[in-house]
């Protein structure tokens, strides 16, 4: 049901060992959904093992690398009010959109590269997509 590891690194090398180690922990029964950070080893990897496993990002490590990531707009409370909404509080795509695109203009964020990796990854993130999905209190 639940499975979590902390690695020396983050080399490709050490996340398959993981990986291949819970696969045959679980009699080769890989996971329906897997929540991680962004890290695009660790993302590759998931692709190539679990071929139909969802590889969901977990919200907390988004929220986490806001402060990282957003400068002045972390502190922006009608910028993080949109970034919240987006991140947990949208019913649709159409609403999801919507308010992403309105942050974007409003803020004048269109050249900025973590919003825009964000944006092209959030059908692994994004609430509305995991409506009616049951993930064990997990915050996803």
């Amino acid at each position: 049901m639940f499975g979590c590891a902390f690695l020396l690194d983050d080399k490709i090398e050490s996340i398959k060992w993981f990986f291949k180690s819970f696969l045959d922990a679980m009699s080769d029964q890989a996971p329906k959904f897997i929540f991680t950070n962004l890290d695009q080893a660790m993302s590759n990897t998931i692709r190539n093992l679990f071929l139909h496993t969802s590889h969901r990002l977990c919200l907390w490590h988004i929220s986490k690398n806001v402060v990282d990531n957003l400068g002045h707009l972390n502190k922006n409370n009608e910028f993080m009010s949109m970034f919240n909404k987006c991140l947990q509080d949208c019913e649709s795509k159409n609403e999801f959109q919507m308010i992403w695109d309105a942050m974007i203009n409003k803020f004048e964020c269109q050249d900025h590269s973590w919003l825009r990796n964000l944006h092209k990854l959030d059908h692994k993130w994004c609430t509305w997509l995991n409506k009616g999905t049951f993930f064990c209190y997990i915050f996803v």
